[in-house]
């Protein structure tokens, strides 16, 4: 009966000493794809109840992607011989490993399970990251565990070659000591000496979904620079990393908010400052489409998609430091 094991992964996001406010994009319509958040974790309460800022920033930050993606993922559906285990760090102890047996997966959905950890006061503002898993079952149970019906995601022992990514899901943890001075309100920008907890935690959503920590996002890196045909599209180049080991876009990388012409540094650099709003710019959108998520058009190019009437619509924490 075939087995398989894939660690979960975790970067984070870290602080900056200088403020700066990058004005919002404008967040494309909704699709199929959602964000699932569980809380069961969140052992110090730190999200509080439904309905607490801390709740309606980070489902607002799951709203972007889930307007910008269109992927079909296949259900997990654990029955019979077929069984699997989930793994995620835990984001109450971000050092610890929490498993979870036979979690049902809907299609096109994937899970996050978020909390808070004390990283300190100079730590992390937040770390993410997609989960693993184990499982045994029949031959197709086991594929899709591993790929969600994405065929460009493959098996862990050909890693290298992966075009796509389809986690069944992955945790956040945000940095809750004391003296890390959050603005929960992702209605309103940041003052000078509060870290936004909007703008991490659209960065952690996007290590979960695999921009610096995936199998194909590893594919298309060579030394310290990224060579995504679509991030390269966007950038004009390749686009420096921080380094051959920290897979963030370089601080000061630069690109436009998506769907604006707004420039503000890049959502997926390691860094954020105090006072500071960052939003999911081009780049950071083109790499998620080269790692493998189908983007759908942002509304300019789906008007004209649509009034032109020839064209086709075809289809790897946080931040102080993330």
């Amino acid at each position: 009966m075939p087995r398989r094991f894939v660690q979960p992964l975790a970067k984070s996001v870290f602080p900056a000493v200088f403020g700066l406010f990058a004005a919002a994009g404008a967040v494309p319509s909704a699709r199929g794809f959602d964000i699932v958040f569980n809380f069961d974790y969140d052992t110090s309460g730190f999200f509080g109840a439904a309905g607490s800022q801390q709740r309606l920033a980070l489902e607002a930050a799951a709203s972007f992607f889930e307007g910008i993606i269109g992927d079909d993922l296949d259900a997990i559906t654990p029955g019979g011989g077929n069984s699997w285990t989930g793994v995620i760090f835990r984001p109450d102890d971000v050092g610890t490993n929490a498993f979870l047996a036979n979690l049902t997966i809907p299609a096109d959905t994937i899970f996050i399970y978020a909390g808070a950890d004390n990283l300190g006061p100079s730590g992390s503002l937040g770390i993410g990251g997609p989960a693993g898993f184990s499982g045994s079952g029949t031959p197709g149970f086991i594929d899709t565990l591993i790929t969600r019906g994405e065929t460009g995601t493959i098996t862990p022992s050909t890693s290298g070659d992966d075009t796509d990514f389809a986690p069944w899901g992955g945790s956040i943890a945000f940095n809750e000591h004391g003296s890390i001075n959050w603005n929960f309100d992702h209605t309103t920008a940041p003052t000078g000496a509060q870290y936004d907890f909007y703008s991490v935690a659209l960065h952690e959503i996007g290590h979960v979904l695999g921009l610096s920590l995936s199998d194909s996002f590893d594919r298309l890196q060579v030394g310290s620079s990224f060579t995504g045909a679509n991030s390269v599209g966007v950038y004009g180049g390749n686009v420096p990393l921080v380094s051959s080991g920290d897979w963030h876009w370089a601080s000061g990388v630069t690109s436009d908010v998506y769907g604006t012409a707004i420039s503000q540094e890049a959502a997926m650099t390691p860094s954020l400052a105090n006072g500071e709003r960052r939003e999911f710019t081009e780049l950071d959108v083109a790499g998620l489409a080269d790692v493998g998520w189908e983007i759908v058009p942002e509304p300019n190019a789906a008007f004209l998609l649509t009034i032109g009437c020839v064209f086709l619509l075809l289809r790897r924490g946080p931040r102080r430091g993330a």
